[in-house]
């Protein structure tokens, strides 16, 4: 009989003697195994991004949003809001000489850089302002820099883009920046991305001294006093100062108006998106991008559907998804085909049944759609709901969320004001527990993994409404009042949220506001 055969059955052999781990040592060990579990991630949330090895990854993980509140090692926390600033675009009018009768631009796009250290938005009138927090790398760089009680400094403007006009087609582009993205490359300067309808550019943003020399070389006088008065003049280095530049160009690759930009996770190449088609593009090349998607069909007028936006995955450079106005999200892995002629996976969207079958496919189009921090969920926003994909199979969404509940009786009145075709984002907090998204009446909503909704608003005159658990569990927006008397253009339509902290900006007409815990 072998060593291992004896020793299962509690008889060792001959000359040798066996003595199995005690149990008192192997539940010690349980403890500190839960401890590194708990120091592996980021958070209790199954959206949650897993720094660990691979022990860490979820595997078989489905998405339940009480499956978060049994965990034993980490007591659930309860995340409320607070406003702690509040930008007005209006804040640099002497600078452009706008009239005091002018209103300030919109707000157009908002982004955080992957430390969290500078923000960046951009508004209708193709400018981005950038803002430092204290502790910034161009914090120090700034004349005069006046840092906030909590919150971000302006310390620089750019002006992007100008109205232009399009002389194939006749028509004008506008200067309104639609995407900002900004791009680590490793050194202490900014990079970021920007596109309005047509042009992709790339900005720097850095520090530049200046040096002066003071005083004159007189060899001759010295040579004649005997080298005694010799005398080199005095270098003086300036106060840094930040400076700004047009870095690149990219190619006008995109025959429609561009929606997105997604950088990889690499942080060599980015994609952006318009009606029809997908392009990649590297960094280090403006010139010319790769068409790795193309919904154009063989006859224009049998075109049903368009594409409405497209992210990278957060870990996997080869992955990422596509969104269109049906309501369904494409997977695509550059693995498989470098030009994708098809989906590696579609998610499809249910439709809900009405008798306007043409509205009911028009609200099911998505707005915006992004990857959950751990790189397993996909996180769309259509009209009225936001909606969590689990993208490792293809089924309808695992979880939605009611967004605009008391809207349904107004869709008629919305659709021949074209409200319906407005472009909410959605958002997740940077442990994945909690996504946000805009409302109506200045509001935006977070959703969080234990079915509860609380609803904010920019408003500073409205009243506090206090976080309200939906009964059926879809995680609904219950509002005190419903929308019987609303200006649905007071909209929050653009949000961020920090890569690190419990921080979200919400841009609200021309004014920023900054949420934090």
């Amino acid at each position: 009989m072998s060593a291992y055969g004896a020793s299962r059955k509690g008889k060792a052999p001959t000359g040798r003697t066996t003595s199995p781990p005690a149990p008192a040592k192997r539940e010690a060990t349980q403890p500190q195994q839960a401890q590194k579990v708990v120091e592996g991630t980021t958070g209790r949330g199954l959206l949650a991004k897993p720094v660990g090895g691979r022990g860490h990854q979820r595997k078989d993980h489905r998405f339940d949003p009480n499956a978060a509140a049994a965990n034993p090692w980490e007591p659930p926390r309860v995340v409320e809001l607070k406003m702690q600033q509040v930008i007005t675009n209006a804040a640099t009018k002497e600078q452009y000489e706008l009239g005091s009768d002018e209103t300030p631009p919109h707000i157009s796009c908002v982004s955080f850089d992957t430390l969290g250290e500078h923000m960046a938005y951009g508004d209708r009138a193709g400018r981005c302002y950038i803002f430092c927090k204290s502790n910034g790398r161009l914090a120090s760089l700034t004349p005069n820099y006046e840092p906030a009680s909590s919150g971000y400094t302006l310390v620089d403007v750019v002006e992007a883009y100008q109205p232009q006009l399009d002389t194939l087609n006749s028509t004008e582009i506008e200067a309104k920046v639609n995407v900002l993205r900004f791009v680590n490359l490793g050194n202490g300067s900014l990079f970021f991305l920007t596109a309005n309808d047509k042009t992709i550019k790339m900005f720097k943003v850095w520090e530049r001294r200046h040096a002066t020399a003071v005083g004159s070389y007189e060899p001759v006088e010295a040579i004649l006093d005997n080298w005694q008065t010799l005398k080199f003049p005095e270098v003086h280095q300036s106060n840094p100062t930040i400076w700004h530049k047009e870095l690149k160009v990219f190619a006008a690759d995109h025959e429609y108006h561009v929606n997105s930009i997604s950088t990889s996770s690499n942080g060599d190449n980015f994609i952006t998106a318009d009606d029809l088609t997908v392009q990649l593009w590297h960094l280090g090349h403006h010139e010319q991008s790769l068409r790795i998607v193309d919904r154009h069909p063989e006859q224009m007028e049998e075109l049903s559907e368009t594409i409405t936006s497209a992210a990278f995955h957060t870990s996997s450079p080869q992955e990422f998804c596509v969104a269109n106005s049906k309501g369904v999200v494409s997977i695509y892995d550059l693995r498989t085909n470098l030009t994708c002629p098809n989906a590696a996976r579609s998610l499809p969207a249910s439709i809900p049944a009405g008798p306007n079958v043409y509205l009911s496919t028009i609200l099911a189009g998505i707005s915006d759609v992004r990857y959950s921090p751990c790189g397993t969920f996909i996180i769309a926003r259509d009209y009225l709901n936001v909606k969590v994909w689990d993208a490792r199979k293809e089924d309808l969404p695992v979880k939605s969320y009611n967004v605009h509940d008391g809207v349904q009786a107004r869709l008629t009145e919305l659709y021949e004001h074209d409200y319906v075709f407005d472009r909410f984002e959605v958002v997740t907090s940077p442990n994945g527990r909690e996504m946000y998204t805009g409302s109506y009446r200045s509001e935006f909503i977070q959703f969080s993994d234990d079915a509860t909704s609380k609803l904010y608003t920019t408003d500073t005159s409205a009243p506090h409404r206090p976080p309200v658990r939906d009964p059926t569990g879809q995680g609904a927006a219950v509002r005190p009042n419903a929308y019987e008397d609303m200006d649905f253009q007071q909209k929050a339509l653009h949000l961020a949220a920090h890569p690190a902290e419990d921080i979200l900006a919400v841009g609200c007409g021309h004014e920023l506001f900054l949420y934090s815990v």
